[in-house]
């Protein structure tokens, strides 16, 4: 976890103020909280058997870690390498490419809760328009951004992707009955429009592992019977 830390400290393009972590022994120990003393880092930690203590990391699971590596296990060195070039990548577009809003103001009126968000632009744009950040990082910045082929990035993402589903996905029998657990009925009280996740919407990632699971299933079907 300190190699991660001080990679990410030295990659930020501002000044790392602060960490907050939750109560995993990960971050609650000597090694973290020396290094933090050591550089002026406030330390600080979630409450325990409260989850949602980090709201702005936690909306993330699924939107960046989910619908790029699904659930699969990883539990071997070939799988961390894959993913770890994956982040690389995936942490170039997000960035650079990928706009988000910013929840401006929240209110209640009876039953209905009312959100304003600002307008959506990426990490980068927001960056730019930072007045505490020096003109030397901005033009830094902005020359890696010119070099950048959003294309090229995505093809790239997608080849990790394929490869990290050849290694850690299954193969399951095509053949065998699968049990298929009843969903609870959800009763929504707030339109499709104005839910925070959509689960019509597909996981592109699932989708994925599924084409491949049935292809090396079908695979193996195959040389059986040659």
């Amino acid at each position: 976890m300190l190699k991660a830390l001080i990679k990410l400290r030295n990659s930020l393009p501002f000044p790392l103020l602060g960490i907050h972590s939750d109560n995993g022994a990960e971050f609650i120990n000597e090694t973290i909280l020396s290094f933090t003393r050591k550089n002026g880092i406030e330390f600080t930690r979630g409450r325990p058997y409260k989850k949602n203590d980090n709201p702005h990391i936690e909306q993330k699971n699924y939107s960046v870690v989910r619908r790029n590596t699904g659930y699969l296990r990883l539990d071997k060195q070939e799988h961390a390498d894959i993913v770890r070039c994956l982040y690389m990548d995936l942490n170039i577009y997000n960035n650079f490419f990928l706009p988000v809003m910013i929840l401006k103001e929240k209110h209640r009126i009876g039953s209905k809760s009312i959100r304003k968000h600002d307008e959506p632009m990426s990490p980068f744009r927001r960056l730019l328009e930072r007045k505490d950040i020096s003109k030397g990082i901005k033009s830094s910045l902005k020359k890696a951004f010119e070099i950048l082929n959003v294309f090229e990035l995505k093809n790239k993402i997608n080849t990790w992707q394929n490869e990290f589903v050849k290694l850690a996905a299954p193969i399951r029998n095509p053949i065998e009955k699968v049990k298929v657990r009843r969903k609870k009925g959800i009763v929504h009280t707030l339109p499709k429009w104005r839910r925070e996740v959509n689960s019509d919407i597909k996981n592109p990632f699932l989708e994925r592992q599924r084409v491949e699971e049935m292809r090396r299933a079908a695979e193996q079907v195959w040389e059986k019977r040659k």
